[in-house]
């Protein structure tokens, strides 16, 4: 054994010191291993060992190893007294006389007498030149010693420590690591082969012999050689020999235990995450059992396949129980189990809740397995995860019936399903419980995993009490890792990340199923929500969108819901069935979904997402929603916004618990606001519009809001309020009175003719003031009053205006002022009358035009930039280009068509950027009147905005025809519903215009029926909005 320690140290007296290395005085076995030592630890050659086992022929090698560039080396030992000439010729006419099954480019000799003679030196030499390209080598007693001067431990070990002290350089000895009796063999297995060191291959080879004569010893002989193989820790070459053994057992009429051995070595495969391994030993039992009447390698064929096809699914489809009950009751238990459990990582608790009281009873029938007792728990707890029953097997658990790996399994898996009934004290000490079991058991793996839970679980009801327990854990992890309870892939989550990347869905979603599974049925709470996940993702690339929502929406993942949302487009993915669950997590997660998708929620659904938004504000009133309201997956936020996103389609009952829940509310404080602000002002607008009962109430309610809340003042609110300004006045009115700006504003805007003098002035004093700037400071929010202020300065005469509108264009080319603020400075100046001079409107002109086309480079931009980066720690993720806005005010002040060209050519210039806002370069463009109308098709190709402008182009002239069919099939949602609106505007001014001759009738015939085409197309439109703007 080469590993071992020297059979005998030769006696050496020592006198002084040493300048050779006594090597003849070792025995030859320990000069054979010492030269194996050589090449590995001195020369750091890659596995080297014997070659060729006794009695076999060595072609001229006793040893082989390998560079670190894969070429081989090759060494012959000789022990020798004398090493001349003769045996030199000797040695490499046998290396050279052979044909080995792969390249050698050194031969070493090695010897462990001196060779010094001349007319071995000179035939050696002769032979070294002859045998290129392979390099010969001779490790005589000489050249070992210089190569073991720095070797003392191995000096130490094959002559002792006085032998080391005279021969080699100054050392000094550390503590020895002797390695375990296990470890040793070990190491000389994989030098020597586990076939050879335990005698196996000598017993294979025989059985390989007797095979055809006597196959019952030749069986006998291999399960001896495989059980010598597994006892020594190598169960992989075992299984080698499985196939021999499998065809004797056939042979000696037992075939169904060699499909039986094989059955058991699938589900080991199976549960490892072994996919490939369970699939060559399903195919091994189909084509054993083809050999073989008996009926139960049939069984074991069929229930791998089952198995396969279960675990193999990419969308976890589980069959009916009956369809599982194959085999014996083992197989049977172990199908059942597989099946269970993918049901209940996909949630589907009505295959559990059918099957649970089978499950028990088949659980209860298990005995004999080596697996039983975690086989029979498995289905227990799947059993009380679809009853709810869960006393029977948590009584097993505390008084100690089941070992303490399982009272772990079973206390973990117990928290899993108390924290989706919101138990949140009951959860968090049952993982504690698991934890601590699992300690006991030192499965250190499991008690961190279940201390993580804890702790990530925390974050849904302790949101800042959750780093407590990270000491602990990360005394927990320092003990591993080991091996779980239950079988677990640990490579699978990254396997789908894998796969994913390469585009290999199938492949992804099964390894993503199988991590969710894991997870799952490991209690691994973190671990969950990223396989679900990650598995969504695998999903929405392969085509299985609502697949998709349904795993996002159970892991509480709002972010990942919006994002799939804006991907589906047009396709409408119901998650209501979500809203009655009882996590607030999953239910404020499906709200929000519904919320993103409030356009496509067909009429039918509208109700029951009404009904539960409903009886959630009322638990909300009464104090008993159990919710997070800080968090972006509250309940009771998710549901506001849910009914904001419907409130014109509610019902008059629906819509008076709304109105009254958001009245009953407590007054708030000054410069304070609520979370849901601006869902409840979308609340109100909708109902305001669309339930005159309630008109009074909403409109009151809705006013306040918006006088209170900035951040609430939407378009569609404000348009809300506006559109009632008969009953909205008295109102405002009031408003204004008390100081209320935005009230005034409201005001003005709509009755110019109410704005004082002395208000005009002031106004126009603000925007006449010029900036203080300050060296080194950003000042963020000065334009914020700018246009408010621009429309009580435009009821001044146009000439009175000219200084506000020449200051606004110098603030907004101020290179410390911000983009936001820049864009108000310039939407305002876009508010003020043109100068009735022409110089000075066409001097405004060009400063307008030139912040367009070329800007300044702005400080806060250069400073802004810094942080834009979406690698960046810390990112602004705001505005920082206002080339749109003075595009648009350069459209208002163009005049003469030169003017209008470069307006034009300036706002164009603009599509494509995603710096800027695409929707006033449009409006630039719009604001030039229908000078556009010829390049309606390049427009359509544009963004959301030009082709909303070329929708609204197209609706008065109806030309080209396919244009029009495009626009109206447009995937943007908001081009759709600006076409709609058009087509029903232009067919209302139609209708109300005088008739004309004849051509003038059949023209204006000819386009009502090609409007009306495409009016019918968008009234049946599957978005709400797009339908109502088209008259449905």
């Amino acid at each position: 054994m080469l590993e071992r320690a020297p059979l005998d140290k030769p006696l050496v007296a020592v006198r002084g010191t040493l300048d050779l290395l006594p090597l003849d005085a070792l025995h030859w076995t320990d000069f054979e291993g010492l030269l194996w030592r050589v090449l590995r630890d001195v020369e750091g050659l890659r596995n080297p060992q014997i070659y060729g086992l006794p009695g076999q022929k060595q072609l001229g090698l006793d040893m082989v190893a390998e560079e670190s560039d894969g070429s081989g080396v090759a060494l012959q030992s000789k022990d020798v007294r004398q090493f001349g000439a003769a045996r030199i010729t000797a040695a490499v006419d046998a290396f050279r006389s052979t044909t080995r099954p792969f390249p050698v480019s050194k031969f070493i000799i090695g010897v462990s007498c001196e060779v010094k003679s001349r007319p071995a030196v000179d035939r050696f030499k002769e032979l070294r030149a002859e045998l290129r390209p392979v390099e010969l080598v001779m490790w005589d007693k000489r050249e070992l010693s210089v190569m073991l001067k720095g070797a003392p431990h191995i000096v130490i070990e094959y002559f002792g420590s006085h032998v080391a002290e005279a021969f080699c350089r100054p050392f000094v000895v550390g503590n020895p690591i002797v390695p375990r009796h296990d470890v040793v063999a070990i190491r000389e297995a994989i030098a020597r082969t586990p076939e050879v060191t335990t005698g196996a291959g000598a017993k294979i080879e025989e059985a390989k012999r007797i095979a055809d004569a006597n196959p019952v010893d030749a069986l006998a002989m291999v399960e001896s050689a495989q059980l010598a193989l597994e006892e020594a820790g190598f169960a992989g070459h075992a299984a080698q020999h499985d196939a021999l053994r499998a065809s004797l057992l056939v042979e000696v009429g037992r075939g169904v235990d060699a499909t039986r051995r094989r059955l058991d070595q699938f589900w080991v495969a199976l549960g490892r995450g072994q996919s490939i391994h369970a699939s060559i030993a399903g195919n091994d039992i189909r084509t054993l059992a083809g050999q073989v009447e008996e009926k139960a390698a049939g069984d074991h064929a069929n229930a791998a396949e089952t198995a396969l096809e279960l675990y193999e699914n990419p969308v976890a489809y589980v069959p009916p129980f009956e369809q599982l009950m194959i085999g014996e009751t083992a197989d049977r238990a172990r199908l059942a189990a597989l099946a269970g459990e993918i049901a209940l990582a996909d949630g589907n608790l009505a295959w559990l809740a059918g099957n649970s009281a089978k499950l028990r009873r088949l659980g209860l029938k298990i005995d004999r397995e080596p697996d039983a007792d975690i086989l029979r728990v498995r289905l227990r707890l799947l059993a009380a995860e679809g009853s709810g029953r869960w006393s029977e097997i948590l009584k097993d658990a505390r008084t100690l019936m089941l070992g303490h790996e399982l009272i772990g399994l079973v206390n973990a898996r117990h928290a899993r399903y108390l924290a989706g009934q919101q138990n949140f004290e009951g959860a968090d000490l049952a993982w504690d419980e698991a934890s601590g079991a699992a300690c006991l058991a030192n499965h250190w793996t499991d008690a961190a995993r279940w201390t993580f839970s804890r702790r990530a679980f925390r974050t849904r009801w302790r949101l800042f009490a959750t780093e407590e327990l990270l000491p602990i854990q990360t005394a927990l992890l320092s003990k591993g890792p080991d091996a779980t309870i239950l079988p677990r892939d640990e490579d699978a989550l990254e396997q789908a990340l894998s796969q994913l990347s390469t585009r290999k869905l199938r492949s992804a979603a099964i390894a993503g199923q199988r991590a969710l599974r894991d997870a799952v049925t490991l209690s691994d709470w973190a671990g969950e929500g990223q396989a679900r996940r990650v598995l969504a993702e695998v999903l929405q690339a392969s085509g299985e969108p609502r697949q998709a929502a349904h795993h996002l929406v159970r892991a509480g993942d709002v972010d990942g819901l919006k994002r799939l949302a804006g991907n589906v487009g047009d396709l409408y993915l119901d998650v209501t069935e979500y809203l009655d669950a009882k996590p607030y997590w999953i239910v404020g997660a499906a709200y929000r979904f519904v919320t993103n998708q409030a356009d496509l929620v067909p009429d039918a659904d509208v109700s029951a997402v009404a009904d539960a938004v409903v009886r959630d504000l009322g638990a909300a009133r009464a104090g008993t929603l159990v919710d997070m309201t800080v968090t972006t997956g509250s309940r009771f936020l998710g549901a506001i916004a849910a009914v904001a996103g419907l409130s014109e389609r509610l019902n008059e009952v629906q819509a008076e618990n709304v109105l009254a829940f958001f009245e009953s509310q407590p007054a708030v404080e000054e410069n304070r606001y609520r979370h849901h602000d601006d869902d409840e002002a979308r609340a109100v607008a909708g109902i305001l519009l669309t339930h005159q009962a309630l008109e009074d109430r909403a409109l009151a309610h809705l006013v306040t809001l918006l006088a209170r809340s900035s951040t609430s003042r939407k378009t569609y609110a404000h348009d809300a309020v506006t559109s009632r300004m008969t009953m909205a006045r008295p109102l405002l009115a009031a408003l204004a009175e008390g100081g209320n700006s935005w009230a005034r504003e409201v005001l003005f805007t709509d009755s110019p003719n109410e704005v004082t003098a002395e208000e005009a002035q002031e106004a126009r004093a603000r925007l006449e003031a010029p900036l203080k700037i300050i060296a080194g400071v950003t000042t963020i929010g000065a334009g914020s009053s700018a246009v408010s202020d621009s429309v009580l300065a435009r009821t001044l005469p146009p000439s009175r205006q000219q200084a506000s509108l020449r200051r606004l264009l110098i603030n907004a080319s101020n290179l410390h002022v911000d983009a936001a603020d820049r864009a108000a400075y310039l939407l305002a100046a876009s508010n003020l009358a043109s100068p009735p001079t022409r110089v000075d409107r066409k001097e405004l002109f060009e400063q307008a035009l030139a912040l367009a086309i070329s800007p300044p480079l702005y400080v806060t931009d250069a400073s802004d930039a810094r942080f834009a980066h979406p690698l960046g720690g810390f990112r602004i993720t705001g505005k920082t280009d206002s080339r749109a806005e003075a595009a648009y005010v350069a459209a208002g002040l163009a005049q003469t068509e030169r003017e209008k060209e470069g307006a034009r050519s300036a706002s164009l210039a603009l599509i494509g950027d995603d710096r800027v806002a695409e929707v006033w370069a449009a409006r630039a463009i719009q604001r030039l009147g229908d000078t556009m109308t010829p390049d309606i098709g390049f427009l359509s190709g544009q963004g959301w905005a030009f082709k909303s402008l070329a929708a609204i182009l197209w609706a008065r002239t109806v030309e080209p025809v396919a244009v029009g069919d495009r626009l109206a099939s447009d995937p943007d949602p908001r081009v759709r519903r600006a076409f709609a609106a058009e087509l029903v505007a232009c067919q209302t001014r139609d209708d109300a215009a005088r008739r004309g001759d004849r051509a003038t009738s059949r023209a204006n015939a000819v386009r009502r029926d090609t409007r009306a085409i495409l009016l019918a197309k968008l009234q049946a439109d599957p978005r709400f909005s797009v339908r109502v703007a088209a008259g449905s």
